[in-house]
């Protein structure tokens, strides 16, 4: 696309969806790129484009496959790469935070079960959909002696990693069940 075919949109601040129709500038391009501005800014300090999806549609007669990057969940980091997870309780709420910057996942949730089941990583319940802000508060933990891992997802039916023992992805390669997650991968890497 040529410099001369930009698409310039002003948006707002806002929490809906907005979409942005690129098939006129896009139409017959062999190649396109889509870049985002931040105009006449003052005294803000960032800015932030979240969840950016692009999709093509093919016409009817197009004999052409197109491939999607399939993302994997990411592991979460634990301090090995990134920050570690942090915890801290305040009555029966648990405030969680996570390394988001490093390596970010389209969703979290938490797994928990009995200490007394840690080795065999045996799932009593879970918190779901923590979102990708990198902060949250538990806020009923369950009465007991528990251990809890925070897992990446991709917001629908797989979830990522529990982590690295020394025997192996711990927890093994099962998904928990939880939250959706019908299917696991250990195979997420993180940059």
């Amino acid at each position: 696309m040529s410099s001369t075919s930009s698409y310039k949109e002003r948006l707002v601040r806002t929490k809906s969806l907005t979409r942005l129709p690129w098939s006129p500038q896009a139409a017959g391009a062999a190649n396109v790129q889509v870049r985002f501005h931040y105009y006449q800014a003052a005294f803000e300090w960032y800015w932030i484009v979240d969840n950016v999806k692009v999709t093509f549609v093919g016409p009817g007669s197009c004999a052409m496959n197109t491939c999607v990057s399939a993302s994997l969940p990411p592991p979460v980091p634990d301090g090995s790469f990134g920050t570690g997870m942090k915890a801290s309780r305040s009555g029966s709420a648990i405030t969680l935070t996570w390394d988001v910057a490093t390596c970010s996942g389209a969703d979290y949730h938490l797994l928990y079960g009995a200490l007394a089941t840690v080795s065999s990583f045996t799932v009593s319940g879970a918190v779901c959909d923590l979102g990708v802000t990198g902060a949250q508060v538990w806020p009923s933990v369950p009465a007991g002696n528990l251990w809890f891992v925070l897992v990446a997802d991709d917001n629908a039916t797989t979830e990522g990693s529990w982590g690295s023992a020394t025997s192996g992805p711990r927890g093994g390669t099962a998904a928990s069940g939880l939250c959706s997650a019908a299917s696991r991968t250990n195979a997420g890497t993180c940059p």
